[in-house]
């Protein structure tokens, strides 16, 4: 099945707001409560628990000295200062949409304007802004009711942030037929207006819709409301475990979207979910090969052999033999490192694995078991010193995970994996090693200057392409409480370094090259802008992830090699 994904589906920007300002609180161990579910998703909420963030019951004495975040929907001001009298620290992550309407209602209760909210009665949202006009203010739910409304003389029409825009419309139309004076203000945020645009959209391109949200979400609920209204067969699911894909086989084209409140992980689970299934019925060798070929990429196969690609174009650079043990090396070394990661990932993450890689994960670590002695082996047959080096590296990554602080000191790094970034530097060091360290390593020549422009090199391309796909896990991995290096400085000075440093790179070896009188080693420059290319659209908000963008980022290696191979061989 072919999948489509609407652009604003994923954490709406109150949302994210409110969870970044949780987890900044929190930092992970600090007891932190929030007034009520800060979002209507059930596996967020739990990942929150894991991190020390509850839900508060009631306002009591109980919460005396305790951070209390006020989250998106806001509360009305009693509450606040209900808040304070029990000496609760109060951090207040409303919604600026939120506020917003707070302000409309303040300004306009003081001039005399009776207050017209439209919205679900008894929402948390509703509820707060009810709190900001003391008496004056009524609800209306439905057409029926605002047709039952007295006349009046001023009024004041406020929607809630995440009502369907064109249901508002034509309830607030019939309000003013109420009042002499009427004012509608506009208050469904743009990001509400954006997924209702987004969903009719999809319906007119896709076959059925897939909702992922929250049950209890009112915004998850309205999307597939109006997806049914517009005759598009909808399935509404919190999870990917909900997902009916024996029902969905009959479709060609499905359309996901998600509710403001649903983690990007969830998401992604559905999305690879639907991309991967085959029914028995379209079993085929076509399908058959796009299996293979999609495990391939999933299961870093691809991205090793791009990496014996980058090799062969290193020992080109280096002026050194491109022997074929070099290739092999770099394949079968960084394969269990990158099996471990992966495996490393899904436990911290709690993710589901890819649906094809779940099926043959036994098959996929046992390869990953296999490759270890063959690199060794490789070690061994170009010399003993080789081998050690190889042996002692596979026991310092092996430490990667090993706790070294003792559990009872309390500081929060533990082991390597804790340290913000380690992974994405890890990986780029890694290739490093065997990319160029080990082919320079065993060359009779003694390395000098260019092994260090080489070494550059690589690390500069890996490292980007680990960073930019780290990029498109920046909200789940702050949930769960991995400091990538997105994670600790944001994606927009991310993306400013990653710049920076590619273009930094580009010059230098430009530089190098020139001065060397290598004049064909300038086909290097190529596979920088490349990477520079794919920086801006693959690290996009809200972006996921699907295979062929990882082989986008891929393919730089393969064609580093190519252009090594025609313009320096």
């Amino acid at each position: 099945m072919k999948v489509r994904i609407a652009e604003s589906a994923g954490f709406c920007m109150g949302v994210r707001k409110a969870m970044d300002c949780v987890l900044d609180v929190s930092r992970g161990k600090e007891v932190t409560y929030t007034l009520g579910p800060l979002i209507h998703n059930p596996q967020a909420l739990e990942m929150l628990e894991s991190r020390h963030v509850y839900i508060a019951g009631e306002i009591d004495k109980s919460l005396r000295g305790k951070t209390v975040v006020i989250r998106a929907h806001g509360v009305p001001p009693e509450v606040l200062s209900k808040l304070g009298e029990v000496g609760a620290m109060v951090v207040d992550a409303t919604c600026p949409n939120v506020m917003k309407s707070q302000r409309i209602i303040k300004k306009y209760h003081s001039r005399g304007y009776a207050i017209v909210i439209v919205g679900d009665r008894g929402h948390a949202e509703i509820d707060s802004l009810m709190g900001y006009c003391a008496g004056g203010v009524t609800v209306v739910e439905t057409i029926e009711e605002a047709r039952g409304l007295p006349a009046l003389e001023k009024a004041c029409v406020v929607a809630q942030t995440t009502l369907n825009s064109a249901r508002y419309q034509e309830i607030a139309e019939e309000i003013s037929r109420h009042a002499q004076v009427c004012y509608v203000a506009r208050t469904v945020c743009a990001s509400t207006e954006r997924r209702q645009s987004d969903i009719r959209k999809l319906a007119e391109i896709t076959d059925a819709t897939v909702v992922v949200g929250g049950k209890n979400s009112a915004n998850t609920k309205r999307l597939a409301e109006i997806s049914r209204e517009l005759g598009q067969p909808t399935f509404l699911i919190e999870d990917v475990s909900e997902l009916d894909l024996k029902a969905l086989s009959q479709y060609s084209e499905v359309g996901v979207t998600a509710g403001a409140s649903t983690p990007n992980w969830v998401i992604q689970q559905v999305i690879d979910a639907i991309a991967h299934y085959t029914p028995t019925r379209q079993s085929s060798l076509i399908g058959f090969l796009k299996r293979l070929a999609f495990f391939a990429v999933e299961g870093n196969f691809v991205l090793c052999a791009g990496a014996a690609a980058l090799t062969y174009a290193m020992c080109r650079f280096m002026a050194i033999p491109p022997y074929a043990r070099f290739y092999l090396m770099a394949f079968f070394y960084l394969f269990p490192l990158h099996a471990v990661n992966k495996y490393l990932e899904i436990d911290r993450k709690h993710r589901t694995l890819n649906p094809l890689l779940r099926k043959y994960w036994r098959i996929y670590l046992i390869f990953a078991g296999i490759s270890v002695p063959i690199s060794l082996g490789i070690a061994w047959y170009s010399d003993p010193l080789t081998f050690a080096i190889v042996f002692v590296s596979y026991l310092l990554g092996g430490l990667y995970s090993v706790r070294v602080i003792p559990i009872h000191w309390n500081i929060r790094i533990k082991s390597l994996r804790d340290i913000p970034g380690s992974k994405d530097i890890m990986i780029a060091t890694a290739w490093t090693f065997a990319v160029v360290i080990l082919p320079s390593f065993t060359h009779s020549s003694f390395p000098g200057i260019i092994t260090l422009a080489a070494a550059a090199y690589v690390f500069a391309l890996v490292f980007s392409r680990a960073t930019i796909l780290a990029m498109g896990g920046i909200e789940s991995d702050k949930l769960v409480g991995m400091e990538t290096i997105p994670v600790l400085i944001g994606r927009k000075n991310t993306i400013q370094i990653l710049y920076i440093a590619n273009l930094l790179l580009m010059l230098c070896i430009t530089v190098f090259i020139l001065f060397s009188d290598s004049f064909r080693s300038l086909v290097l420059v190529f596979p920088i802008v490349y990477m520079i290319l794919s920086i801006r659209p693959l690290s996009r908000k809200g972006f996921f992830f699907r295979l062929y963008h990882q082989l986008i980022l891929d393919a730089d290696f393969f064609l580093t090699g190519i252009l090594v191979y025609l313009f320096m061989s």
